[in-house]
């Protein structure tokens, strides 16, 4: 029964992961489209702040790290290149 609760606990924290980076990616998209390439930052400063505690963990830092890097990576892409259809 024990694992069915830690199967469940896991699945929550996937499904809340997704969420986040979908919310994230859809956040630095609108900021692309608006020209606010600064503002960007403000994105891994909240999700930092969120994850402080786990960054001593060097193995999820790093996991975490490169996570937020690709999903503003892919962002960014995309609203350049939707800027540069819509101009």
């Amino acid at each position: 029964m024990r694992r069915d609760e830690d199967r469940n606990v896991g699945a929550i924290e996937v499904s809340r992961g997704r969420m986040v980076g979908i919310l994230e990616r859809a956040i630095a998209l609108t900021l692309v489209l608006l020209g606010q390439f600064g503002a960007l930052g403000l994105i891994i400063a909240a999700k930092s702040l969120a994850r402080f505690k786990a960054f001593e963990d060097r193995e999820f830092a790093e996991y975490f790290l490169v996570g937020t890097l690709a999903s503003l990576l892919l962002a960014l892409l995309g609203g350049l290149g939707m800027k540069a259809l819509l101009l």
